[in-house]
C-alpha cells in the first residue's frame, strides 16, 4: 500500500492480518538491533570529567521519576577515556532497570572511581534484587526478567558488548540487604 496507510475493509480477519504483519516486522527489526547491538558498536574515546556526565545521566533520571532518589559520589577532577554516548546510554539504562526494579520509590547510588589503574562505575539500587538464577543470564540477548511485554533483553546485552569494546567489564550482584549493584570497570588507559 502506498504511503504506508493500511486499507480497512471492516472485516476481524483484517485486524489479526495486520497484527501478524507487524509482529513479523517486529521479528526482523529485533535481529537488526541484536546486531547492532553487538557488532556495530564504533567508540568515539576521548578523555571526559565523569562527575559532569554520572550528574547529568542522573539529572534526566530524576526529572522522569521523581520518586527515586539519586545520589551521585565521584571525585570532581575524576576522568575517564570512554565514549560519552555509549556510556550515557549504559548509565541511562542501568538507571530505568533501577527505578523499575524499585517501582518508581527508593534510592539509587551512582559512584565512581579509580582502581588501581583502571575505573569503576557502580550502579546500586534499594529494589527487589535479581533472583540467583537469572545473575549468569542477564547479559544475554533478549532475555529479561520484565513480565510487563515492553522489554525485550536487549539493554543489558548492549551494555555488556560496550563495555566490552572499551577493553572493560560489567557485573551484576545482589546486595547484602536490599537491590543490585552493577559493575562497570574500566581499564587504564
Amino acid at each position: 500500500v502506498e504511503g504506508g496507510a493500511v486499507p480497512h475493509a471492516g472485516g476481524h480477519g483484517d485486524h489479526r492480518a495486520v497484527h501478524q504483519t507487524a509482529h513479523h516486522a517486529g521479528k526482523s527489526a529485533l535481529s537488526g538491533k541484536a546486531l547492532h547491538y553487538s557488532k556495530d558498536i564504533v567508540l568515539n574515546r576521548q578523555v571526559l570529567q565523569i562527575a559532569p556526565l554520572l550528574e547529568a545521566c542522573a539529572a534526566d533520571y530524576r526529572k522522569l521519576s521523581p520518586g527515586v532518589q539519586v545520589e551521585v559520589r565521584c571525585g570532581e577532577g575524576d576522568e575517564l577515556f570512554c565514549d560519552r554516548a555509549h556510556l550515557t546510554e549504559v548509565l541511562n539504562n542501568l538507571l530505568n532497570n533501577a527505578g523499575e526494579a524499585m517501582h518508581g520509590q527508593g534510592s539509587i547510588t551512582v559512584e565512581g572511581k579509580p582502581t588501581g589503574r583502571g575505573y569503576q562505575i557502580c550502579v546500586s539500587d534499594t529494589g527487589d534484587g535479581i533472583a540467583k538464577e537469572h545473575l549468569g543470564q542477564l547479559f544475554s540477548p533478549y532475555y529479561t526478567t520484565k513480565t510487563n511485554g515492553h522489554h525485550i533483553g536487549l539493554g543489558l546485552y548492549y551494555c555488556r558488548n560496550v563495555m566490552r569494546k572499551h577493553g572493560g567489564s560489567i557485573q551484576a550482584r545482589q546486595n547484602e540487604t536490599r537491590g543490585t549493584t552493577f559493575v562497570l570497570r574500566f581499564p587504564g588507559e
